[in-house]
């Protein structure tokens, strides 16, 4: 609903177009902006998660955790790569269904406690190869290729690297501080509605002779933060269905 505006400005202010557009299969995949497909995800991977957990093996869950993993894999690198030639709606089905792989393998994590088993000095090299290897698989890939690589969405390493930073989190003591309080409060809801605000602050900048993408997403951290303090504090019911809260 945040995202409707955005939409009929962009239709060129025609109803026609809105409905088509809100009222789409495209939506139900991937949310009505580009950054909502993650709803889905989540959505379909606590529900065959809950589905894995009562009635698969768990061998067998790794087996296809990892094989929905290799085609993202796979099907991100054709999307960067422009293979196919037409529309990969291979990558589109395989991102919808991340949640799946990353939600069991987040539950096997904590139902075995295998975080804490993980020295932080196993993680942080972990953590810092893992980068590396990131950084080293688009040229790679072009190498093997031969082509241009647009921006890639999942680098084979970013699973091990989120489970690496997730160990070093979870086993570093820590005083609650503003940073993190408001990772908790209001990570979410930033993450969000930054887009929309992206959608006004950026044709402001430039029109002020400013073009530097990087001031751009400062500008709508900082504004959407202050928004969801301001939300927390005056708007608390408002606040807690950005957060999820009330429903059931």
């Amino acid at each position: 609903m945040l995202y409707v505006p955005i939409i009929y400005l962009s239709a060129n202010s025609d109803i026609t177009t809105l409905f088509i557009r809100v009222f789409s299969f495209d939506t139900l995949r991937s949310g009505t902006f580009f950054h909502l497909w993650f709803i889905t995800a989540l959505m379909s991977g606590v529900m065959l998660t809950n589905y894995m957990i009562k009635n698969v093996k768990t061998a067998t869950g790794l087996v296809i955790a990892l094989l929905l993993l290799a085609g993202y894999w796979l099907s991100d690198i054709g999307q960067a790569f422009n293979i196919p030639a037409e529309r990969n709606y291979m990558f589109y089905v395989f991102r919808s269904l991340l949640g799946i792989p990353l939600v069991y393998m987040g539950y096997l994590l904590a139902k075995e406690g295998l975080l804490s088993k993980i020295s932080n000095a196993m993680a942080w090299t972990l953590f810092i190869a893992g980068i590396m290897l990131m950084m080293l698989e688009v040229p790679l890939c072009q190498w093997f290729i031969d082509g241009y690589a647009r921006e890639r969405q999942f680098p084979l390493f970013s699973v091990p690297v989120a489970v690496a930073l997730l160990a070093i989190c979870a086993n570093t003591a820590t005083k609650e501080n503003l940073i993190s309080r408001a990772g908790r409060d209001f990570s979410l809801g930033i993450y969000l509605i930054h887009p929309f605000l992206l959608y006004f602050i950026v044709p402001w900048l430039e029109s002020k002779g400013v073009k530097v993408s990087t001031m751009n997403l400062v500008s709508a951290f900082i504004l959407s933060w202050f928004i969801f303090a301001i939300m927390k504090k005056w708007l608390p019911a408002l606040y807690g269905k950005f957060n999820g809260a009330g429903i059931k």
